[in-house]
């Protein structure tokens, strides 16, 4: 019997038992925690969150998957400690399974994705930093400037360390997120002595976040040192609506930028295989959501006073990001099908062809090799509560107290339900009103970093 190619024999020694495990046990793919969405759109968040604390308890090894859920449905029912400490707890596990050295990314490729430890995205491992900011003001803990200043460090870092073997950056294209810089502005606006922290800030906006509408306005305010008028203060509300998109999968065509990427990599790892001509190969690609609000009509103590905009789109974030490495997911596609036919194929010359129950058993190795290939399934686990997008409107008021009242809508006029808090201004300082409405119909409760009473008032009936 001849000596079959090393990569081969060693696919078929790590691979033979995680095929008939695989063929066993897989079974179609289904949309990544559909149930909590609906829920979540629904506006039933208590639903929601309950669902992701049983998912966190029998599945732990995607607990931190749900745990990156669950702090948005905290935040949604009022608990923002409960939200950070969740984001928190997810962020520290994505850190630590992050690979964006592109070696490691590409190695991983001798497993299932479902199969391995999710990372999570990047621009999720990047907007877990501006949520847990959110959630952090409104729980009073003193570290939401701290983790926006995460926001754009974690992209650089991100970034920097997806290096091929001839020092090119692919992520290099990426569009920065300009929502960390925003809160940082807006949390140093009112500090006398930290306004140049705020130009600082407003200006990295205006250059992250072009579409923006009052970055110069913002600039010229903090630049000529004014805050607010004599005796008013500054309501700022946060607006987190939406659900940013979600994975499905998709069967894509093998480019020839992609399979040449694949060629590389392969020859890198092992020289003496060969990528077969593939057609195509299963990928998660990005669903989105029809249903997403457009915007909040704010109105304070009745009158109409403010409409939110758009700082992040995360929609156009992730499209961006996926568009840029759409080549390299595919890629990695392709090596999985190598491994699988390495594995195949290895199998085959470790049990040999000259004996007619050789024959027979290389008969079923191709029929196991087959329907593994066919079971293959793409990773569709995601951050499916993100918002879609985050957006925020500025409001003077003078001192005292106010009723903020928000209301979610579709396109230019207010059809969402009324949901209100009683906020205290004081002279020359910000205000902070935070609202999830991931459809026009399903409001959360608004929080409020300073509450009239101590404590905010639940959606109107």
């Amino acid at each position: 019997m001849t000596r079959p190619p090393r990569f081969a024999a060693r696919c078929a020694r790590v691979g033979l038992v995680v095929a008939a495990v695989f063929v066993a046990g897989c079974s179609g793919p289904n949309r990544f925690l559909a149930d909590v969405q609906d829920d979540y759109a629904a506006g039933r968040f208590a639903s929601a969150n309950d669902r992701l604390q049983e998912l966190e308890d029998k599945k732990p090894f995607n607990r931190h998957v749900y745990a990156l859920n669950r702090g948005v449905t905290e935040l949604a029912l009022a608990r923002p400690e409960a939200a950070v400490s969740a984001m928190r707890q997810a962020r520290d596990r994505m850190d630590e399974l992050a690979s964006e050295d592109y070696g490691s990314w590409f190695s991983a490729t001798l497993e299932s994705d479902t199969q391995l430890a999710y990372p999570g995205e990047d621009y999720e491992q990047v907007l877990v930093r501006a949520m847990l900011s959110i959630a952090d003001l409104m729980a009073g803990g003193g570290d939401a400037d701290a983790f926006a200043n995460q926001v754009l460090e974690r992209q650089q870092e991100i970034i920097d360390a997806f290096q091929d073997d001839d020092g090119a950056k692919p992520k290099k294209g990426y569009k920065l997120v300009g929502f960390g810089a925003y809160l940082r502005a807006i949390l140093h606006e009112d500090r006398p002595l930290d306004v140049d922290v705020a130009e600082r800030e407003y200006r990295k906006l205006a250059d992250l976040e072009p579409a923006y509408p009052f970055a110069a306005e913002d600039i010229e305010r903090v630049s000529n040192g004014r805050h607010a008028g004599e005796g008013n203060g500054v309501i700022h509300v946060i607006a987190l609506l939406g659900r940013a998109p979600y994975k499905v999968e998709v069967p894509e065509q093998v480019s020839t930028e992609a399979m040449q990427i694949a060629q590389v990599v392969l020859a890198v790892i092992r020289n003496q295989f060969t990528i077969p001509n593939l057609q195509s190969v299963k990928i998660p690609a990005l669903e989105y959501h029809t249903n997403n609000p457009a915007r909040v009509f704010v109105d304070v103590n009745g009158k109409p006073s403010a409409e939110t905009v758009v700082v992040t789109d995360v929609e156009d974030v992730a499209t961006q990001q996926f568009d840029v490495l759409h080549d390299w997911i595919v890629a990695r596609a392709v090596l999985r099908r190598v491994f699988k036919l390495g594995v195949t194929e290895g199998a085959k010359a470790l049990v040999g062809h000259a004996k007619p129950e050789e024959q027979l058993i290389g008969l079923g190795i191709d029929v196991i090799g087959n329907i593994w290939t066919a079971q293959e399934r793409a990773d569709l686990r995601c951050w499916a509560l993100l918002p879609a997008t985050f957006q925020a409107a500025r409001i003077e008021v003078p001192e005292g107290v106010h009723t903020v009242t928000l209301r979610a809508a579709s396109a230019d006029r207010p059809d969402g339900k009324a949901c209100s808090v009683d906020v205290r201004v004081r002279r020359g300082t910000n205000t902070y009103v935070v609202w999830q409405a991931p459809t026009v119909s399903a409001g959360s409760t608004p929080l409020t970093s300073d509450p009239a009473d101590g404590r905010v008032m639940p959606p109107d009936a």
